[in-house]
């Protein structure tokens, strides 16, 4: 019976995207929220089916779910994995999922945000995590068949030291503390653990710039991280990345990563079978390689099969094969997406692409929420819950 209630609870969180448009909460949905208005997430409003989630500072998107975090360090979310979006109680059924933005209970005062298969967890400014997980029953023994299947919603401070930093990492929220050491959250297994936490060694690829050079280390999986002296490139101790100096950001994806020079200019490597690269034909590169066509570049994100560029004109560029609707075909060259100006940020994964525009506001291009007006390469926005 566990087992099969498990398998609901991840098909809930599969399907709830693909809820009938407009349902009606059950009362056990937390009330809708003015996102527009500066008071706390937890306050009730008449909110209109239009109005839009704003005064949104950072968009995070990932395999697990789609959130982002406004200026009061409150965490809304439109889809995502169980732990993000149901409530205590009777397990929901997927036609009773919300649709938009909730704000998620339990996570608040953020300034930092990571969804992972397992939890939700939040950074608060005074460097405190907090975590939000599900669990099936009491997390112990079936429940009886003649009993209906209930979720508990586990919501704690995570003990520890206060985080300099919170990241995803393999499908893990993973901390970095101050001393630099870095420690995994593992939820409660049962009913009678708590939060907690454990040192975390797993292989993660990762740069960090100082004066316009990337030093970068980890497992090297993907060949995107060879440097000025491929011999000397090892796990633990960081090295310059191709030698390559003036940069303003570096991206690394799963096969191919990309940079921004700080005269705007994009720089692209690794597998390239989708044009991903974006230079016009489908040969990978094991070095840096300037992208054609497109200058005064603000910043750049990677997805699996394609590159998005956000320039300073506040248009946004992609190429690739995105498995979204950006276009009506592949694009081996950079090519502006339609309707997309007055962007200041954006944000992508595998299936996915985010921007911000003016008053916070969040905008979308994916294959998961696809709305009946929907056209290749025309965003949504993202709205409060209805």
């Amino acid at each position: 019976m566990m087992r099969g209630a498990l398998s609901w609870v991840v098909l809930v969180a599969a399907c709830a995207s693909r809820a009938p448009a407009a349902p009606v909460a059950p009362a056990r949905w937390p009330a809708p929220v003015d996102a527009s208005a500066t008071n706390d997430a937890g306050a009730s409003s008449d909110v209109a089916t239009s109005s839009p989630l704003t005064q949104v500072t950072r968009i995070v998107l990932d395999a697990d779910g789609q959130c982002a975090l406004r200026a009061d360090g409150s965490a809304w979310c439109w889809h995502g994995t169980a732990h993000l979006l149901l409530p205590a109680g009777p397990l929901t059924p997927p036609e009773e999922y919300p649709n938009g933005a909730w704000a998620v209970p339990g996570l608040h005062d953020l300034d930092a945000l990571c969804l992972s298969v397992e939890a939700s967890c939040g950074r608060r400014r005074d460097g405190a995590v907090t975590c939000r997980a599900i669990r099936a029953g009491d997390g112990e023994s079936p429940a009886p068949e003649s009993e209906e299947f209930r979720v508990d919603v586990l919501e704690a401070v995570v003990p520890g030291d206060p985080a300099e930093r919170l990241e995803e990492v393999g499908g893990a929220c993973v901390i970095t503390l101050r001393d630099g050491r870095r420690e995994q959250v593992v939820p409660p297994r049962n009913g009678r653990d708590g939060w907690s936490r454990m040192t975390f060694s797993g292989p993660t690829d990762r740069c960090s710039l100082h004066e316009g050079a990337a030093r970068c280390e980890g497992s090297n999986r993907g060949a995107l991280l060879a440097n000025s002296d491929a011999a000397s490139f090892s796990a633990t101790a960081p090295s310059l990345l191709f030698g390559l100096r003036n940069l303003r950001e570096v991206q690394l994806g799963e096969r191919h990563a990309c940079a921004v020079t700080l005269d705007g200019a994009v720089l692209c490597w690794g597998q390239n079978h989708d044009g991903q690269l974006g230079t016009g034909d489908a040969r990978s590169r094991a070095l840096p390689t300037r992208v054609p066509g497109i200058e005064g570049v603000r910043a750049v994100r990677v997805g699996r099969t394609f590159t998005c560029a956000l320039r300073e004109a506040g248009d946004i560029w992609c190429w690739g094969a995105p498995r979204i609707r950006l276009f009506d075909e592949p694009r081996p060259r950079p090519t502006p997406l339609r309707e997309a100006g007055g962007f200041s940020a954006i944000e992508v994964d595998g299936l996915t692409l985010c921007g911000l525009r003016e008053a916070g506001t969040v905008w979308c291009w994916d294959a998961l929420h696809p709305s009946e007006d929907h056209r290749a390469g025309a965003p949504r926005r993202v709205d409060l819950a209805r």
